[in-house]
């Protein structure tokens, strides 16, 4: 399930139409935005597994949800080991390391990171986990033209579980969620540890759940090879590009996303921050919070 779903299945038939009319209008949201935020918190922690989802509905219990989640997982593993598709150790390999490649600074997924691991001989495990819609990937390119296209230039990628609240059990398997620093640091609003990760995933999410292709920019400098830029993800409207920055702090920068506009300005049609604050409109950016990425 969606945020929006999420809602739903909590009674909640208000909000979501709430949240639509102010995007349409870019209406901020005032006082209400710290409200909903709390309640895409929850949404955060629970997921969108229908069974987490009905276990928290009916017992507002975060250590019932959590068990339901970890034999989710469990799940995984047994359908995993039990395929004769691929590799079932390069599979759980991916998986297993998706936490600590998401908590890197770049996010991006690197398989010699994996003790042992040919990149070669992962291609196909990752594309299995894809398929199986356990994970979301999303490719790197240098060239936005590249998103109305079949395939990209690099094969760069970014891996993703397709459902954060499972993100955050695989972080902690086999541990008490009460061991969960993710747990309680978002339980009182402190969410800080691993933030990134955490909402980066949701968003992205979010997006492939709105029939996006992911993909995001990157651009190395050609002396030094170090990133000198990069925008979280590129989506389509309209046959134009929007780039989308997820900013998990309160002390951000956009310099990557305003060098990309202008590098890259007759192809995009609008600008995106996704942030903890309120909906506002500055400089030709729109600033939308955290919540409202099931709106792009």
């Amino acid at each position: 399930m969606d945020f929006e779903e999420f809602m739903w299945a909590c009674g909640d038939e208000v909000t979501i139409d709430i949240i639509k009319e102010h995007y349409h209008i870019l209406l901020p949201f005032g006082q209400i935005n710290k409200d909903i935020m709390k309640r895409f918190r929850e949404y955060l922690l629970v997921g969108g597994m229908p069974q987490a989802v009905v276990e928290y509905v009916n017992s507002k219990d975060f250590g019932k949800v959590d068990f339901i989640k970890q034999n989710i997982l469990n799940l995984y593993e047994n359908d995993i080991e039990f395929q004769n598709e691929e590799n079932p150790t390069y599979i759980k390999n991916i998986l297993m390391h998706i936490p600590s490649e998401l908590s890197k600074h770049d996010k991006h997924f690197v398989v010699s990171h994996i003790e042992g691991a040919r990149k070669r001989e992962y291609k196909e495990p990752i594309k299995w986990l894809s398929e199986a819609n356990i994970v979301n990937i999303a490719e790197r390119i240098d060239d936005p033209s590249a998103i109305f296209n079949l395939s990209t230039m690099d094969n760069s990628f970014k891996c993703y579980m397709a459902d954060t609240g499972l993100l955050i059990s695989l972080a902690y398997k086999n541990k008490d969620y009460l061991e969960n620093e993710l747990y309680k640091s978002i339980l009182f609003d402190k969410l800080h540890v691993n933030e990134g990760m955490i909402i980066e995933n949701a968003v992205c999410q979010a997006l492939k759940a709105n029939g996006h292709n992911l993909y995001y920019y990157k651009k190395n400098s050609k002396d030094t090879k170090k990133t000198i830029m990069e925008v979280d993800f590129l989506i389509r409207q309209n046959n134009k590009v929007c780039p989308v920055e997820v900013k998990s702090s309160n002390n951000y920068q956009i310099s990557s996303l305003l060098k990309f506009k202008a590098m890259f300005n007759s192809q995009i049609k609008t600008l995106y921050v996704l942030h903890e604050g309120d909906l506002k409109k500055e400089d030709n950016i729109i600033y939308l919070p955290y919540y409202m990425a099931f709106c792009l």
